[in-house]
């Protein structure tokens, strides 16, 4: 739930709630997240997620700013972003502990390649908060943070060549080829724009061929 108010949270920041689209799944991922949460006994965590919220809130409040206030416009939707990255790690470190503490044995290969994948995922999801993200902000608002952009796409692809390369170097052959599905990319649309930013880290010629909504 998290990964999913992720993407739809920052699109709204960075559209400064321009988008009704946006809005209206925002409501909707953050009722199943507060469904998700009213299971967690973990209240710093609530907590982190809630402050995250008002936070959005706030900035999407806020009067329309002068421009000598848009590099923190600009960057509002990368710090959204980076809030929501820590959030989901605290979760899947936190759900890593409860299995790993559950097991009353050594963890067996499959279950570490679970775990791998799992952190795969969500750097994919990643992905897909920060591209839907670049999207949406204005262009002048983009040349602002252009570079600090840049940035965070080399980390999030590391991130993603880091645990696959963690997958293929660690699992048995036979359990890798069953994960086979998890190396590649779901979506054909997400997997073309990431294998054209890899090419030339271009933001903008992605921006001339692909719409936030997608």
């Amino acid at each position: 739930h998290i990964q999913r108010e992720r993407g739809t949270s920052v699109a709204w920041v960075a559209s400064r709630g321009s988008l009704p689209y946006f809005g209206e799944r925002l409501l909707r991922t953050r009722k199943a997240t507060d469904e998700a949460l009213a299971e967690v006994r973990d209240e710093k965590l609530v907590l982190r997620v809630m402050r995250r919220r008002a936070l959005i809130d706030a900035d999407i409040a806020r009067e329309e700013a002068d421009p000598r206030a848009l590099p923190a416009l600009a960057a509002a939707p990368l710090d959204a972003l980076r809030e929501y990255n820590a959030i989901a790690e605290e979760i899947i470190a936190h759900d890593e502990a409860l299995l790993l503490d559950d097991l009353s044995v050594e963890a067996s290969p499959l279950v570490h390649a679970l775990l791998i994948f799992t952190r795969l995922k969500d750097a994919v999801a990643m992905m897909r908060g920060f591209l839907t993200g670049m999207l949406a902000l204005p262009e002048p608002a983009l040349r602002e943070i252009y570079s600090r952009a840049v940035a965070e796409l080399v980390f999030i692809l590391h991130r993603q060549w880091e645990y696959v390369s963690t997958l293929q170097a660690k699992t048995p052959r036979e359990l890798l080829a069953s994960l086979s599905a998890a190396l590649q990319l779901k979506s054909d649309l997400l997997a073309e724009v990431q294998s054209r930013l890899v090419s030339d880290f271009d933001l903008t010629a992605v921006r001339s061929t692909l719409s936030v909504q997608k």
